[in-house]
């Protein structure tokens, strides 16, 4: 698990994934590292997040950004948040499926297939 989180990925998206329009650059950060660990499987279904303190050390973020970026994946379906004994945060077993593409997006691939086809 440590992997995803020491690795910067080269390319970054145009759009803030999972809803969240303005969560500050360090969450947002937070939010799509959380959000490809999830996705590439690194954090399995049904996992038990580390705790809080744990993540922060690893991630290098303030724990209101952590928590910003957790909230964040609960609210989208991505995470489950258990309070009391035996609770955590844990990656859901049935991730919510990512909308379609919009068809301004659509078109935005289909121009640049066809300039680099064209080059």
């Amino acid at each position: 698990m440590a992997e995803i989180f020491e690795h910067r990925y080269g390319t970054r998206i145009d759009v803030v994934p999972y809803g969240v329009e303005d969560a500050g650059y360090e969450g947002t950060e937070t939010l799509e590292r959380l959000g490809t660990a999830i996705k590439l499987g690194l954090l399995e279904p049904g996992s038990r997040l580390p705790a809080e303190r744990e993540l922060c050390g690893r991630l290098g973020i303030a724990r209101s950004t952590l928590r910003q970026a957790l909230t964040a994946l609960v609210q989208s379906g991505h995470l489950r948040a258990v309070r009391g004994r035996g609770g955590g945060t844990f990656v859901v077993e049935s991730p919510p499926r990512a909308p379609d593409p919009s068809v301004e997006v659509l078109a935005g691939w289909r121009d640049a297939l066809t300039r680099a086809r064209g080059a």
